[in-house]
């Protein structure tokens, strides 16, 4: 079936890590009752952590997918922290307009997409990568840098749908993601998740 890339807008003005320890408490109360947490390797921590600190930073990367699905507005909270962007492709169209992407040889465009198809930890910033789901997430101002590189090398989404539709190569990755940077909030963080690795 393949693996599924999910996004989500944080509408809340803070970073997603910082609100991870702020909601610590109910967050690990929710994930408790989650048939499916009780199957991953995170499970032990819950079962030696009190709840009443803050969570160790080695396994916030790890806790974040989960906390996403808590506090979404897809989670069944009346309040939530992300909005769910209703767009969503297999993570093979982002792969495959990798190798387009790298045909520009615009060093800040393949960085700005390397971190689209590889997660990105919110502790270190650096790529992360777990079995089950991994995370990342992008500023406002990487959003911007990211949009305006789509748009000069290929246009927006109907532009590329268009020019494209007859191209042996997939530009279905480029043109979700221009949709994407559309449907987001002015300066709010944009996260998302990649499922099934």
């Amino acid at each position: 079936m393949g693996r599924q890339t999910y996004f989500y807008d944080n509408i809340t003005g803070k970073s997603c890590k910082d609100l991870l320890t702020e909601n610590y408490i109910p967050f690990r109360q929710w994930l408790q009752t989650k048939v499916c947490f009780g199957e991953s390797g995170l499970a032990g921590f819950l079962h030696t952590d009190t709840g009443e600190s803050e969570p160790y930073h080695a396994i916030i990367d790890e806790l974040l997918p989960f906390f996403i699905d808590c506090f979404s507005d897809t989670g069944g909270r009346e309040s939530y922290f992300f909005k769910t962007i209703p767009i969503s492709v297999y993570s093979y169209h982002y792969e495959a307009g990798s190798g387009i992407i790298l045909g520009t040889r615009d060093t800040a465009f393949i960085d700005l997409w390397d971190i689209l198809l590889r997660g990105r930890s919110v502790v270190t910033g650096h790529w992360t990568f777990s079995i089950d789901r991994c995370v990342g997430y992008m500023t406002a101002d990487e959003q911007k840098t990211l949009k305006e590189k789509i748009r000069i090398y290929f246009g927006n989404s109907d532009a590329i749908e268009i020019k494209y539709q007859s191209a042996t190569v997939d530009y279905t990755g480029i043109a979700c993601m221009d949709t994407v940077l559309d449907s987001i909030g002015d300066n709010h963080e944009l996260l998302f998740t990649i499922d099934g690795f």
